[in-house]
């Protein structure tokens, strides 16, 4: 639910990306007595800088009529170098764009590949890591426990424990959650308390639900 989550909000991001890059901008001509014309787009030829309105109605001024133009947010650019200045403000903006996406990409990328690697392994699959350490649970039934999760948020959890390990100190529990109805991997710093066996009634630290293998 949570790689969903993020996927909804990246995708979503992103069509702000494409509408904000590919927006239709307009400008501001500025006449020499002081009018303003607002505009969509605009070309300079030998006498006259030519234009479109914001409604689409062609127009013109004479050049010597002609003071400034800016675009909407209030960029002022000189007479001779109006046109290169405002198309290379373009490109810029989507370089920045295009960067910006590239990185959320990348971002994502290395998200995916870490949510892969902690996926529960499939059910007869057995991985050996160097220093780890298999450990066999002791409970025949379910252990609950209330567990904080990636975001720190506490949940209560019910699990039936089919197989654990121990690596770099820390005690990893592979099993069934009864809530969130799936196969899940747990790491025992993140219980909150003790936990419960719940085919005895017992309360103790989860630790002590698991014994080292005998292998």
């Amino acid at each position: 639910m949570k790689v969903k989550a993020l996927l909804a909000v990246i995708v979503i991001f992103f069509g702000v990306l494409v509408q904000l890059a590919f927006a239709e901008e307009y400008y501001i001509i500025t006449a020499s007595d002081g009018s303003e014309i607002v505009v969509k787009d605009y070309t300079f030829t030998d006498e006259f800088v030519e234009y479109t309105t914001k409604s689409g109605l062609p127009g013109f001024i004479r050049k010597e009529d002609f003071l400034s133009i800016s675009n909407m947010i209030g960029v002022q650019s000189g007479e001779a170098a109006t046109y290169e200045s405002v198309e290379e403000e373009k490109r810029r903006e989507i370089i920045i764009w295009v960067a910006t996406g590239f990185t959320l990409l990348f971002l994502y990328a290395v998200f995916m590949l870490f949510v892969t690697k902690r996926k529960k392994k499939k059910e007869g699959e057995v991985d050996i890591y160097y220093g780890r350490a298999e450990k066999e649970p002791v409970t025949q039934g379910h252990l609950s426990f209330e567990y904080r999760g990636f975001l720190g948020r506490k949940q209560q959890r019910t699990v039936e424990v089919t197989s654990a390990y121990e690596e770099e100190g820390i005690l990893y529990i592979n099993g069934y959650c009864t809530v969130m109805d799936e196969r899940k991997t747990f790491r025992a710093d993140r219980v909150v308390g003790k936990a419960t066996d719940l085919s005895r009634d017992h309360k103790a630290p989860i630790e002590d639900f698991f014994v080292d293998s005998e292998e």
